[in-house]
């Protein structure tokens, strides 16, 4: 007798899909990051080369639907698909410019998020899941006003009407219907450019040639540094104690685990070592990963390390091995002053 089979083909579709596409995701980005592009990737050049006769017309376009603001705006962007820093540059500036009396409101479109009513404004009662990790992280860290709206005039001019004075837009580098007074791109102080090839065949959403109109170009380890790198339990930040410290009190005594879900994960595993973190495992997982309380259960370690960016997204599960890793960026003076007197103008 034949014992009867039972065929789930969505329970085995939930097991392979995310497999695949985080196997088909981590395969294109280590083309896009090599010197020289596998040789399949030039079957993608035709794309790359629409891609580029099309942006000058989106450009066009879009700049026709910019509008004056009361306020100036600052926008924190870059030229690559990916993270590069973008989120600890916008908690920097937030600082900065609250420490020279103004009072800024943050702007941001809620990638990966599910909100359906727009503008939002971020409260540490909303689901990261809705508003996005982003979003919710800047909340988190900044203790100003976070709006998240996919159109970012709309968010700016709502923005505005809470008082604030001046506006920072987190990845807004391509929303050319945001008018902007300062241009920041941030660049991957390892990886650079890549393969400096446009998107599909390469990482760039724009040209090369874009950096010459922007104001600033800030490599992350050169032109902003990380600081202050601190350690707190779950989403405890008031019981944040140095990293250094953290190592010398449970570091020899416990198995640990690192975990990232960011854009470039081996930069926040090679931030923790040289920082004296050494012996770890690291499980690294794709930007804006959405955790499920089974990713936490499966690592077999007593201790585990992750981002902010991770944290608010696990906080709901309570695990009380996870401590939180924060790092502040720290912003050269020189170029400080150089925004002030851009805006002062």
């Amino acid at each position: 007798m034949y014992q009867k089979v039972n065929f789930n083909l969505k329970k085995l579709s939930s097991f392979l899909v995310p497999g695949l596409v985080s196997g088909l995701v981590s395969g294109v980005l280590a083309g896009w990051y090599r010197r020289i592009p596998p040789f399949y990737f030039y079957a993608l050049w035709p794309f790359s080369l629409l891609f580029r006769a099309v942006l000058p017309l989106r450009r066009y376009w879009l700049s026709r639907r910019q509008i004056d603001f009361k306020v100036p705006v600052v926008v924190v962007g870059n030229l690559t698909v990916g993270g590069t820093g973008k989120t600890p540059c916008v908690l920097a500036l937030t600082q900065f410019f609250m420490q020279q009396g103004y009072q800024p409101a943050l702007l941001t479109r809620g990638y990966q998020g599910t909100l359906q009513r727009f503008p939002h404004q971020v409260s540490l009662e909303d689901d990261p899941r809705e508003v996005g990790d982003e979003p919710y992280l800047l909340a988190f860290r900044s203790g100003v006003p976070v709006i998240v709206d996919p159109i970012r005039n709309r968010g700016a001019l709502y923005a505005q009407s809470l008082g604030a004075t001046l506006l920072i837009s987190d990845d807004g580098l391509q929303h050319y219907a945001l008018k902007r007074d300062i241009e920041i791109v941030m660049v991957d102080g390892t990886r650079g450019f890549g393969n400096r090839c446009l998107l599909p065949m390469g990482p760039l959403r724009e040209p090369l040639s874009r950096l010459n109109s922007v104001d600033f170009v800030w490599r992350v380890g050169w032109d902003m540094v990380f600081k202050n790198i601190v350690v707190y339990p779950q989403d405890q930040r008031d019981q944040a104690i140095p990293l250094i410290e953290w190592i010398t009190q449970r570091a020899s005594k416990a198995s640990i685990a690192v975990m990232a879900g960011i854009g470039h994960p081996e930069q926040f595993f090679n931030l923790l070592r040289s920082n004296g973190l050494k012996d770890f495992v690291s499980y690294p997982f794709s930007d804006h990963h959405r955790y499920q309380i089974q990713d936490l259960q499966k690592i077999p370690a007593s201790l585990i390390l992750m981002t902010e960016k991770d944290m608010v997204k696990c906080r709901e599960f309570k695990d009380p091995r996870v401590w939180t890793v924060a790092v502040t960026g720290v912003l050269d003076n020189t170029v400080l002053a150089r925004i002030l007197k851009i805006l002062n103008k």
